[in-house]
């Protein structure tokens, strides 16, 4: 049902954009192609590195250790990744600032760049420790959660 209904707003809105706005018509520059690619191309390398390099345990953990072991070590993951929201988002939302004021004032730059640090490590400090100190439990009850999910799932399909 989800698929069906996404597939229908999305012709609703095509056929809203279409009346009112018109199709675009898209242009490939080449030259600013070549420059986006070739400026983007060290930012893609490090993002691959970065999942390799995050997710590389994990193929090694199951002939290591097996299923078990993994499973346990995936759901601890779980709560990590979730936790990478915050700084991502936090970034996301600075760097309109940062930008306009590294063009025009470089000093007030340093001075929003140091205070969002200090935010981060004002976040950063208590939920590495509270994470540190109820692991177990944390783990515990991501692990029910995804059992009791995982058991609606199949009891819904039967």
């Amino acid at each position: 049902m989800s698929i069906v209904t996404n597939v229908a707003t999305l012709a609703v809105l095509a056929g809203l954009y279409a009346v009112l706005i018109g199709w675009p018509r898209p242009s490939v520059d080449g030259r600013l192609l070549r420059l986006l690619l070739i400026v983007s191309f060290p930012l893609m390398i490090n993002s691959l590195l970065n999942q390799l390099f995050f997710k590389i345990d994990v193929l090694l953990l199951k002939p290591l250790a097996g299923d078990l072991a993994l499973g346990w070590y995936s759901t601890a993951y779980k709560l990590i990744d979730g936790l990478q929201v915050i700084p991502s988002s936090f970034v996301l939302a600075l760097f309109p600032l940062l930008s306009r004021h590294a063009e025009h004032d470089r000093p007030r730059m340093v001075e929003v760049t140091r205070a969002g640090i200090k935010l981060l490590l004002i976040l950063a400090f208590p939920i590495a420790v509270g994470t540190t100190v109820l692991a177990e439990p944390l783990i515990v009850l991501i692990g029910r959660v995804r059992a009791t999910c995982r058991n609606l799932g199949r009891r819904s399909r039967s």
